[in-house]
């Protein structure tokens, strides 16, 4: 079965996963897959090798804005604002 967008635009680690599987299984082909969730072929490329490096929660995302820039957004580190 091919995954529906999800309804919050929002593609989680789970969903991810699922569409990687129908291209895996022939069910889905990349360009369609493109096509159908306006993805790139980038991201499609990322999640494959971050899937065989590391599995299913390698596919999760994080806040990469925290990381870049934390004292923008009031982070804290060792009881202080950075």
């Amino acid at each position: 079965m091919i995954p529906e967008i999800p309804p919050t635009g929002r593609y989680t680690h789970r969903w991810k996963a699922a569409i990687l599987e129908c291209i895996g299984k022939d069910r889905l082909t990349i360009p369609q897959a493109i096509d159908r969730y306006n993805l790139t072929l980038e991201e499609i490329d990322c999640w494959t090798q971050k899937l065989a490096a590391g599995g299913i929660g390698a596919l999760k995302a994080t806040l990469q804005r925290h990381r870049e820039r934390p004292h923008q957004y009031g982070v804290y580190r060792a009881g202080k604002a950075t």
